[in-house]
């Protein structure tokens, strides 16, 4: 059975406990670009247990994560703030912190997780383990005086992802090494069911290269003008018949001459007057 001495060193423990997940339990995976999204502010809850001694601490978290839309295939960040979280008393000394992230299904396991941290006076690295991004810090300091580094975590989503939300949650698992009277004592801590995510980004579509099939034109084929031979009728024209000139026949009567005469001129004239008759019908 545990003492009261040692009863209230337990609740010290958990208290510390509370306080660091409280502190890593809005560590998320986004995108890490110029632009920033609108600052999101969440209520987280950590069930932490130590010696059997439950106790919830409440906080929130402060979100700003960048840029805004996000894309299939970006390298992506967050960075994060909590609160004070309520309900820490007592001062007793931490010595680690260790957290596991779940990776939302929408990041590219094949280009490892990092997580860098700056200021406070704890430290450490985070790498992907079995699926998840662990986390694990290590210091010299106490719950009350204990100063939580500025985390970004950066990742690359896959491509192909246009169109869905990612929702970016705390962690799923936490454990912190507490130190009372030189005796080490694990605290694990618990998000509460009833948490919901640090973040939540939508992916814009993804953009679909219009592929314009080429245009092909049929060939024109104009049919051949076939033109039916031209078939000129020869030209008939009828014989031109000339009928032949009939002149009836000259009849002349029989050319009776007179006897020449001495004052005809002699027979000379006679004959000459007689062939124009016969040649010329002169003078017959």
């Amino acid at each position: 059975m545990i003492s009261l001495t040692g009863r209230a060193g337990a609740r010290r423990i958990i208290a510390a406990g509370a306080a660091v997940g409280l502190t890593l339990g809005a560590v998320a995976i986004v995108r890490s670009q110029t632009a920033e999204a609108a600052t999101k502010t969440t209520p987280f809850t950590l069930n932490c247990n130590a010696l059997n001694i439950p106790q919830t601490v409440t906080t929130s978290i402060t979100t700003t994560t960048s840029p805004d839309p996000l894309h299939s295939g970006d390298t992506v960040s967050l960075m994060i703030e909590t609160s004070t979280p309520t309900g820490i008393a007592l001062d007793i000394p931490v010595t680690s912190v260790g957290i596991t992230i779940p990776i939302p299904a929408q990041v590219d396991l094949t280009k490892p997780s990092s997580v860098t941290l700056s200021g406070g006076n704890l430290t450490g690295s985070g790498s992907v383990v079995d699926g998840a991004l662990r986390i694990n810090m290590t210091g010299n300091t106490t719950s009350t005086t204990m100063q939580i580094p500025m985390m970004m975590i950066s990742s690359t989503l896959k491509s192909g992802i246009g169109g869905q939300t990612i929702n970016w949650g705390g962690p799923s698992a936490m454990d912190i090494q507490a130190n009372l009277a030189g005796t080490p004592i694990p605290v694990a801590c618990s998000p509460a069911a009833s948490n919901g995510p640090v973040a939540v980004t939508p992916v814009a579509p993804d953009v679909v290269p219009t592929t314009v099939a080429p245009t092909t034109v049929a060939p024109t084929t104009v049919a051949p003008t076939t033109r039916p031979p031209t078939t000129v009728a020869p030209t008939t024209r009828p014989p031109t018949t000339v009928a032949p000139t009939t002149r009836p026949p000259t009849t002349h009567g029989p050319t009776t001459m007179k006897p020449p005469h001495e004052g005809d001129g002699g027979g000379l004239i006679a004959l000459i007057r007689r062939l124009l008759c016969i040649l010329f019908h002169l003078g017959c």
